[in-house]
């Protein structure tokens, strides 16, 4: 009796862990959330000037969160893919949804962070590509305060999921002030944008964006990793060999 038990408590705990939605608050450019707000595209590119992931789990929903004084979670968008791209390749793919109206001064913008950080110059650097669909923007007075665990020290952003009480918090107003937003926009594809814990995992993140309402850059990187991919694999099988 007690094994059985002790059985289903584990059983329940992994079904719990199935539907638990992982996401990133990302602090963002100011700049860039601006000019992205304003244009309201479909998908867009969240870039960092170098090639390292911002976080090593999969995770569904990619939170923005302004820099300091502005201390608030602004919007967001679906978590699609990462990649590491050359920035051109990163312009030719997303253009303006890349958070800036040319590719020079995508470009100047790119080359002075590596500057500051200490990179290498390099005429097309590899950058970090965090590529998100279906991005929203909550209007001024729909901004959400950063949660109280948030430290000043973050620089680049933290993970959070629904199965701890701040997280879930988060994570319920997020998805409250994307309803406000649907019900206030006649666009089906903000309508759309919510999705609910209760819902199966299989509709979230990038299975459910790969199957339905994929942006065209999105499309064209995934299908350029799967083809490195392949390539690399044909590589190793004939070394191999």
């Amino acid at each position: 009796m007690v094994r059985c038990l002790a059985y289903l408590i584990r059983v329940r705990i992994a079904i719990l862990d199935l539907i638990v939605i992982k996401f990133w608050v990302g602090v963002t450019d100011n700049n860039w959330y601006n000019f992205l707000a304003n244009l309201k595209p479909d998908e867009v590119n969240f870039w960092q000037p170098s090639g390292t992931p911002p976080f090593r789990r999969n995770i569904e929903l990619f939170l923005f969160k302004l820099h300091t004084p502005l201390n608030y979670i602004t919007g967001g968008g679906y978590f699609v893919s990462y990649s590491n791209l050359p920035l051109s390749i990163a312009w030719e793919a997303f253009g303006e949804k890349n958070g800036t109206p040319s590719y020079e001064e995508f470009r100047n913008k790119i080359i002075k962070y590596r500057k500051s950080r200490g990179h290498n110059y390099s005429i097309d650097p590899e950058i970090g590509c965090s590529i998100l669909g279906q991005p929203f923007f909550f209007p001024r007075e729909q901004w959400i305060p950063i949660p109280k665990d948030w430290k000043p020290n973050i620089v680049r952003g933290k993970i959070y999921n629904t199965k701890n009480t701040i997280g879930a918090n988060l994570y319920a107003e997020v998805q409250n002030k994307i309803s406000n937003l649907a019900k206030k926009n006649s666009d089906s594809t903000l309508k759309n944008s919510k999705f609910s814990v209760s819902e199966q995992s299989t509709k979230y993140g990038a299975k459910y964006l790969t199957k339905s309402r994929l942006g065209q850059g999105a499309f064209r990187v995934l299908v350029t990793d799967a083809y490195k991919k392949n390539v690399q694999l044909r590589v190793n099988e004939r070394y191999l060999l």
